[in-house]
């Protein structure tokens, strides 16, 4: 074997150098290091057999592209994956968008990224234009009189009642 080190050790076949146990637990022969054989073997991107464009959908319905810089500050999930509207915002202003910032979808379609459609707002303005729109709605007002309805009915304390009062319970 010309990756042989010794009679009972082995080099990592990754090309790493390290080397291992020529046998693992079930008395089969190692060939990696634990984890060295998935970049070898395992395709990401437009490498994998699978691979069908890069474009995909959130669960929310908005769109991901798949982007090959891994460092990217608005990389979602665990894979390579930024939402379209914020590369078109991107593209447009020649900067990655700051923390702060929100891309708003003008006509609210959110498959619609193009940058006519698209208005850079703070994180804050685009929640008082969301709460606000909501409110004119009538919609904010039915959520808050929902999440208030136990404000509406009397406190009782709880406990057993107290004897003379009124109430039922142990006299």
């Amino acid at each position: 074997m010309g990756n042989t080190v010794s009679e009972n050790k082995n080099l990592c076949r990754c090309g790493c150098g390290r080397e291992i146990e020529l046998l693992n637990y079930r008395g089969q022969l190692k060939k990696y290091v634990k984890g060295h054989n998935v970049k070898n073997f395992v395709k990401h991107g437009p490498e994998h057999p699978s691979w069908r464009g890069g474009r995909t959908y959130d669960k929310n319905g908005y769109v991901m592209i798949w982007v090959s810089n891994v460092n990217h500050p608005r990389i979602r999930g665990n894979g390579q994956y930024v939402l379209e509207h914020i590369l078109v915002m991107e593209k447009h202003l020649g900067r990655h968008l700051t923390k702060d910032e929100r891309v708003h979808h003008i006509n609210e379609d959110k498959k619609d990224n193009r940058i006519e459609n698209l208005q850079l707002m703070t994180d804050v303005e685009h929640k008082s234009f969301h709460t606000l729109k909501m409110w004119k709605e009538g919609k904010y007002n039915n959520r808050q009189n929902n999440s208030r309805k136990h404000l509406q009915e009397p406190w009782v304390p709880p406990g057993p009642s107290l004897p003379g009062t009124g109430t039922s319970g142990e006299s």
